[in-house]
């Protein structure tokens, strides 16, 4: 048998496999750098008794499914004055730490960062819970955006899975949220 089939045959792998490589790089650095997901809902309940549950993250174990899974034995711990600049909550395992931060606190909102690491680890997601009064209860507007740090996970944001896992997070933790602050019967 003759080389010159192999080669050709080996030419054209190469060249279909440097073809795949240059879309995956090309097409990748135009795909979004970052997402972004908001959620609304109106829930019963006044508009204090949103920041009060909102603005306390030792209180949103219960109303929210936010829990950060490093490992067996991850260990969650609730830092810092509730409702306050600075409470956090960092989550401990055998894979590193996390935690989410409070960075802004007002009578309308809150805004958080959740970072990787012990020390100024980078943002992972940047987040604003947001409430008003409105005629039947109070408005609430989460959103939440977060960064895609390579190609690969550009590709993945591509197809919408993160997000589309954030907005479930999310309007699981809405609902949550609404039994938590429901007004109770007298």
């Amino acid at each position: 048998m003759s080389r010159a089939p192999q080669e050709s045959v080996l030419k054209v792998v190469v060249l279909v496999l440097a073809g795949f490589v240059l879309v995956y790089l090309g097409v990748g650095n135009f795909l979004a750098k970052s997402w972004t997901v908001t959620s609304q809902a109106v829930v019963q309940g006044a508009p204090e008794r949103v920041a009060a549950a909102v603005a306390d993250l030792g209180a949103w174990s219960t109303w929210s499914p936010l829990d950060v899974p490093l490992g067996p034995e991850t260990r969650r711990e609730v830092a810092g004055q509730a409702g306050a600049v600075g409470q956090s909550i960092t989550w401990r395992g055998p894979q590193g730490t996390m935690t989410l931060k409070l960075v802004a606190v007002t009578p309308a909102h809150v805004d958080y960062v959740l970072r990787a690491g012990d020390q100024g680890g980078p943002d992972l997601k940047v987040g604003r819970i947001a409430w008003a009064a409105v005629a039947d209860g109070t408005r609430i507007e989460w959103r939440e955006s977060g960064f895609f740090p390579d190609f690969a996970a550009r590709w993945f944001g591509w197809f919408g899975a993160i997000q589309e896992r954030v907005r479930a997070f999310q309007q699981a933790s809405l609902a949550g949220l609404q039994r938590a602050i429901q007004p109770t019967a007298k």
